[in-house]
């Protein structure tokens, strides 16, 4: 088994994006909601954690045999690096939200004492520092809506070298001869540890503003990008043995079925407080699935790794930031007082689930490459 391969987790970065999409819609106007409203919005928190639970595991899993030396340059370097990819496509996603505000009029009317708010407000989300700096609740989902999101994440690339050479030392710790610590015990016990610490942490904001401490501010978001981490550490320190490989592929793709239940359903019906809706919601469906596909010794995993269900994870970021416009866009040239029937209002917002994609794939932020690229023989030069 090549425990390096992760392909068939790039779906579910698309099947995540559905409820997220869903409920943006329901959001900007559109009425038709089948699967019910609020329950939808409980998915949809799972979803959005799933992606910061991913992105962490991602490094951890891909780099655990790496050396990482932590320099400031060095993460400067990283955190450009992500951005160079991510940044160009906010930056126009965002410019061309100013549409919806009243800035654009301000500007034109001489008015410059009534646009400071939104300037002050456009000049942070264009730094990325919407996230940290509240003035009025509920602002830094204003312009591109979802750029909060890459908001966050920013901060997460930038400790994320110190985390991963944590790990190093941890394990290093672990694989000495005088040494009665194991690897995959040490990291299971973090990962507890992190959990509550999460835990407590959103329990400590609960009489105060949850949306902004429990969901948005980028240190909120740490427990569920250190766990990612922690699982991937897991994952790999594991010594999948000879029994354990021959597990029936039957069996375990309903395993992997079951996961995918289980991700849904607790998230569709558990009922929590609101302070946790953001712990123990994403925490045990998000550990699970991630932990269950990583192996990839199921059917479902095999159909997940084809390219046709891969490609939509690979344009995921890009689908995410420009669906909420393509829906902004339809309301406003549509107006959503036209969409009076179920039918007519159902295929115009799957209609803009398809325009986003169709966008999204004319923008990639890298070329999609249907099969990975095989090295070259011994001695043989790769062209």
């Amino acid at each position: 088994m090549d425990k390096k391969n992760t392909t068939q987790l790039q779906f579910f970065r698309f099947a995540m994006m559905l409820p997220i999409f869903y409920w943006h819609a329901m959001g900007s106007g559109f009425n038709s909601h089948p699967l019910g409203f609020t329950q939808l919005f409980h998915v949809g928190l799972d979803a959005v954690s799933f992606f910061f639970f991913l992105s962490g595991f991602i490094s951890s899993y891909h780099s655990y045999d790496k050396e990482v030396k932590v320099t400031a340059s060095g993460i400067c370097r990283y955190v450009f690096g992500k951005l160079k990819r991510l940044y160009p496509l906010y930056l126009v996603i965002t410019l061309y939200s100013l549409m919806f505000y009243e800035l654009p009029e301000q500007i034109a009317k001489g008015m410059f004492y009534e646009a400071r708010y939104l300037i002050s407000l456009l000049i942070r989300h264009l730094l990325l520092i919407q996230t940290w700096v509240k003035v009025y609740p509920g602002e830094y989902f204003c312009f591109s809506e979802v750029g909060w999101y890459l908001s966050a994440i920013v901060f997460l690339f930038a400790i994320n070298m110190p985390l991963r050479a944590l790990g190093m030392r941890i394990r290093r710790a672990c694989a000495r001869e005088d040494s009665k610590l194991n690897e995959t015990a040490v990291f299971s016990i973090l990962l507890i540890i992190t959990y509550l610490l999460t835990v407590l942490w959103n329990w400590s904001f609960r009489e105060m503003d949850l949306e902004f401490w429990g969901n948005t501010i980028p240190i909120s978001r740490a427990g569920e990008y250190i766990a990612g981490m922690l699982l991937g550490y897991i994952l790999r320190s594991v010594r999948f043995d000879e029994k354990a490989e021959k597990i029936p592929r039957l069996a375990y793709t309903f395993i992997e079925l079951a996961a995918i239940l289980f991700w849904y359903f607790w998230g569709y019906y558990a009922v929590v407080s609101v302070w946790a809706e953001r712990i123990v919601r994403w925490f045990l469906s998000n550990l699970i699935l991630i932990a269950v596909f990583t192996p990839g010794r199921g059917w479902i995993s095999e159909l997940f790794r084809k390219d046709p269900l891969r490609y939509p994870g690979d344009i995921s970021f890009e689908f995410f930031l420009i669906h909420s416009m393509v829906l902004k866009t339809f309301i406003a040239i549509t107006d959503s007082a036209t969409l009076v029937t179920y039918r007519g209002d159902l295929l115009s917002m799957y209609g803009c689930m398809v325009l986003s994609l169709m966008m999204a794939a004319l923008a990639p932020q890298k070329p999609f490459r249907s099969k990975p690229t095989k090295p070259a023989p011994s001695g043989q030069k790769g062209t």
